[in-house]
């Protein structure tokens, strides 16, 4: 059994992470909770798949899915077994505000 990681641990690579213009702008709240999700979900041509554009509802709800997904074998399932629903809700909101959508 693999052990749960701590949201500390989850968005500890934030800080090599450069701010995103949004968060930046100090417009979205909670900007340092989508840093993580750059360092695999960025821009670069090896990255995973990008994000995509979603309110946050849609993107809590993707996120909530891969958390309660019966497999582990891939990352997100691990990484965001140990998270709750209100850090879902704001890692969701920080990541479409974001992404252009209202906080």
């Amino acid at each position: 059994m693999l052990p749960r990681l701590s949201a500390a641990v989850l968005f500890g690579s934030c800080a090599l992470a450069p701010l995103p213009a949004a968060a930046a702008s100090g417009a979205c709240p909670n900007p340092e909770l989508s840093l993580g999700c750059g360092s695999c979900h960025g821009a670069a041509p090896n990255a995973l798949p990008a994000l995509p554009p979603d309110p946050a509802p849609a993107l809590y709800a993707r996120l909530a899915r891969l958390r309660d997904a019966p497999y582990t074998g891939t990352v997100m399932p691990r990484l965001l077994a140990s998270l709750d629903d209100q850090t879902l809700h704001a890692i969701a909101a920080a990541v479409a505000c974001e992404r252009g959508h209202a906080p």
